[in-house]
């Protein structure tokens, strides 16, 4: 059994150094998808670990959706008894400015 991360990157050189070194199947292809501030869709791709140890289990930013370090998030907040760790200061504005368009996505 393996995890799976999901991690954005920019193939600027038309391979990523993951296939280029394993192959294929640890980086699975999982479709393009629009970002903000970025001109064009972005390859997402999802990575799996062969070792059963390093299982992470990060919360989700419930702003711009990307896994976050609890070593190293932005901050925490606590909305309707549920508890949102966020990437950055500007997600955590964005969340206060609008807690229940994000609300929904989940906590931690």
């Amino acid at each position: 059994m393996s995890d799976e991360a999901t991690f954005m990157f920019a193939d600027l050189a038309g391979f990523t150094a993951v296939t280029e070194v394993h192959g294929d199947e640890p980086a699975a292809a999982r479709g393009s998808q629009r970002f903000k501030n970025v001109g064009e869709p972005i390859m997402l791709h999802a990575a799996a670990s062969d070792d059963p140890s390093a299982k992470r289990e990060w919360p989700i930013d419930p702003v711009c959706r990307m896994a976050v370090d609890p070593k190293r998030r932005a901050g925490v907040v606590t909305h309707a008894d549920r508890e949102f760790s966020f990437c950055s200061m500007n997600c955590i504005r964005a969340f206060a400015e609008t807690p229940e368009r994000y609300a929904e996505m989940g906590a931690n």
